[in-house]
Formats: structure tokens, C-alpha cells, sequence
């Protein structure tokens, strides 16, 4: 975990606990929780615990693209179409 730690870090807690498990949401939850267990946030730090458990999740689980990113491709690609079919 370089976000989290002076150092790359091996959650082999996490590892052991996901190993054999289908690369999904709820094996990403499961990650992510056992990640954070016992971290204490120290005075300017504690947007790390958060941070972990979520970089954890997305790793193991995966992330669906936002559908705002695909309307707005599609917008601009309309747009775009329009544009060049206007100057054939």
C-alpha cells in the first residue's frame, strides 16, 4: 500500500482472506474492511484509513465506468459527427 505507508506495504491478511474468491463487489468489501482493521489515524492522517479501504476494494473488485462518462462521450461524439458531416 504506497497511499498508506513511508513504504510498499504487503496486506498478506487481505491476501489470505480473498484468496480463491471471485474478483467481485463483496470480495472487494471483504478486502477492503480486513485492510483497515486495527489502523489507527494519527492528527493528519486519517483520510488514509478511508483511502485504504477503498484503493483495497477497487483493486480486488474492480470499477464500473461513472454512465455520466459514457453520455458524455456519446454527447461529443454526436456533436462531433454532426460537425464533420456539416462540412462534407
Amino acid at each position: 500500500m504506497n497511499a498508506a505507508a513511508a513504504r510498499p506495504l504487503r496486506l498478506t491478511a487481505v491476501e489470505d482472506a480473498v484468496k480463491g474468491k471471485p474478483r467481485n463487489a463483496s470480495t472487494g468489501e471483504i478486502g477492503g474492511k480486513i485492510a483497515v482493521q486495527g489502523a489507527e489515524a494519527l492528527r493528519f492522517n486519517a483520510y488514509k484509513i478511508p483511502l485504504m479501504r477503498n484503493l483495497v476494494k477497487r483493486a480486488i473488485g474492480g470499477v464500473e465506468e461513472a454512465k455520466w462518462v459514457n453520455r458524455i462521450r456519446d454527447q461529443s461524439w454526436g456533436r462531433t459527427s454532426r460537425f464533420i458531416s456539416h462540412f462534407s
